[in-house]
């Protein structure tokens, strides 16, 4: 190591000054004024990626790196030359503009650059530049076949999914699901409806935190479940109704009373199934499933996650990581990644090495501070490039010019406090309180400007397309029948208004298909808060102290937005009373 020769060797020197000075103890959060413990742990992360201490907490640093996903969000934009609508989940007001992905993808923006002036904000700089160049509209990976997608990795006639693996399904998030209607991070679902956390469920509604159910509905931490009917802590049943093993005939007697094709009776089954699972049921402190020397809530299948969130598949030796999949490896406070290792800092970054301080990034080595690059090495603050190296604002530099031009970028940020912090809040594409923090770290709306977000109407900018927004009277949602039987195929695009939040929204046809053939009841809110109650039935990424309530022991549980108080046993605790139920 000590012959390797620097390529930044002010910004190494100024760096060893830093870390050799850095000693664990209490911090105050410069945005928030939250305290918080800078450990030994932390420390080393620092020194590994060889960047200044945080003065943002690493709560702070979630909200700010999550603040760039797109969440759960749709909009219209329009081409900046031809005007045509495009649809996506990049908020006009924003001021990113977007262009269609294959479009997008034609392009090199590397002819759009800029000489950055080191007496002046790099922040202010890179920001022009991100307004400069327009964004990927929809992000897919893979492309969808007559489907409205974002993040596709392989859609077929499904609409308004997210980051989806899917066939003929709705309002999903994080999934692999067919024939299915509102399913959030759960895999291998078939005609199901309101499915969370879940995994191999068919034909069955409202399922959390299980797997292996079927002909089954409001079920809650269960396994291999059939033909059963609000159950809880249950493994290997059949024939279970509120619990109780009842004969094939009566259950099926029961079913056959159930009628979920009206609102009126969705939502007293509704409340009674939360009600149930706030007052009677018993959680467990956490859901970690084959993950040895990890914490956090929802890892399954990783090694060394510590404090980490909805981790799978592989993600190992990550430490305050989020949505980290697939054999991402030696990752710090990155949201949104798979098949990458040392990564630090950044969102939706994937398949790649070493990368700081960036976002949508795809196929990089060794760049930082990038936003929208794909194939990309050794670069520095660019935005939009593909196949590039050596590049610093979208310029191209000579290998021994740009390795002089980043050692003195990043010593003027340092000395300025910006070199080791994320982009401002302000820069992310997306509308705030559909993003991440609100969505995943259960942040009010109240106090998104406290952490920097552009706050904006969601309907403005033209956001909503112009048959919703030149419609001068939407139909109020109480006006939307409440059995599917009544719901006529008048209902199909026509202009409803959510009184509750002020927002317009329509069914579409495929929609009103799926309510007819599953009997299912028309909802009456707009699909962007029916996906986000969905994901707030499950934890989040916000972790308090509390007593299990068997033994009085402190444990360490995820806070949950809709169910604020719930009976909570320790893990051992809990093992004995699920074997009781056994």
């Amino acid at each position: 190591m000590d012959n390797i020769v620097s390529k930044a060797p002010n910004y190494d020197a100024k760096i060893k000054v830093i870390l050799d000075a850095t000693r664990p103890g209490e911090r105050v959060c410069e945005l928030t004024g939250h305290k918080w413990q800078m450990s030994d742990e932390e420390i080393s992360w620092y020194q590994k990626f060889q960047v200044p201490p945080s003065k943002m907490s690493p709560f702070t640093r979630w909200q700010l790196a999550s603040g760039f996903y797109v969440g759960y969000q749709w909009w219209w934009q329009k081409h900046p030359e031809t005007n045509k609508p495009i649809l996506t989940g990049v908020h006009p007001a924003t001021g990113i503009r977007v262009l269609p992905d294959e479009e997008w993808f034609s392009k090199d923006f590397s002819d759009q650059n800029r000489t950055y002036d080191i007496s002046k904000s790099f922040f202010a700089q890179w920001h022009q530049l991100q307004k400069d160049i327009p964004s990927h509209a929809t992000r897919n990976f893979k492309d969808p076949y007559n489907s409205i997608t974002l993040v596709s990795n392989g859609d077929v006639e499904s609409y308004f999914v997210l980051g989806c693996t899917s066939e003929r399904s709705l309002y999903s998030v994080n999934s692999t699901c067919r024939d299915s209607c509102l399913i959030h991070w759960s895999n291998h679902v078939s005609e199901s409806f309101m499915v969370s956390d879940s995994s191999n469920v068919h034909h069955s509604r409202y399922v959390l935190d299980s797997s292996e159910i079927m002909d089954s509905d409001f079920i809650f931490s269960s396994t291999d479940l059939d033909h059963c009917f609000f159950s809880s802590n249950q493994h290997h049943k059949k024939y279970l109704w509120m619990d109780k093993p009842i004969s094939q005939g009566e259950y099926e007697k029961r079913i056959s009373q159930l009628d979920f094709s009206r609102r009126s009776n969705i939502e007293k089954y509704e409340k009674t199934f939360f009600e149930y699972l706030q007052t009677q049921v018993i959680w467990p402190p956490y859901v970690i499933v084959n993950a040895p020397g990890s914490s956090g809530e929802y890892i399954v299948k990783c090694l060394n996650c510590v404090h980490c969130y909805a981790c799978a598949n592989g993600a190992r030796d990550c430490y305050w990581c989020i949505h980290a999949y697939d054999k991402a490896e030696r990752c710090a406070f990155v949201i949104g990644t798979y098949e990458t290792e040392e990564g630090y800092y950044s969102c939706a970054v994937t398949e790649s090495f070493k990368v700081k301080f960036s976002a949508y990034c795809r196929h990089c080595q060794d760049i930082e501070y990038c936003f929208n690059c794909i194939d990309c090495e050794n670069c520095f603050g660019c935005v939009g490039l593909s196949r590039k190296k050596f590049h610093i604002f979208n310029r191209l530099y000579e290998e021994e010019e740009y390795w002089k031009q980043v050692d003195e970028l990043k010593c003027a940020m340092l000395e300025r406090d910006e070199y080791g912090e994320f982009f401002p809040l302000a820069f992310s594409p997306s509308y705030m309180p559909g993003s991440g923090p609100a969505l995943y770290l259960l942040t009010d709306d109240k106090d998104l400007p406290k952490l920097g977000a552009y706050m904006f109407d969601p309907e403005s900018c033209g956001a909503i397309g112009e048959d919703l927004s030149q419609s001068q009277n939407p139909t109020p949602i109480s006006e939307i029948p409440d059995s599917i039987d009544d719901l006529t195929d008048d209902w199909i695009n026509k202009p409803l208004l959510d009184t509750n939040y002020n927002r317009r929204f329509a069914f579409i046809k495929p929609e009103i298909e799926f309510y007819r053939k599953y009997r299912l009841a028309p909802p009456n809110d707009h699909f962007m808060y029916r996906v986000r109650n969905l994901m707030w039935l499950a934890n989040g990424a916000v972790f308090e102290k509390q007593t299990c309530e068997k033994c009085q022991k402190e444990i360490q549980v995820a806070k949950n937005k809709h169910f604020l108080k719930r009976r909570i046993y320790c893990w051992d605790c809990y093992l004995r009373y699920v074997e009781t139920r056994e």
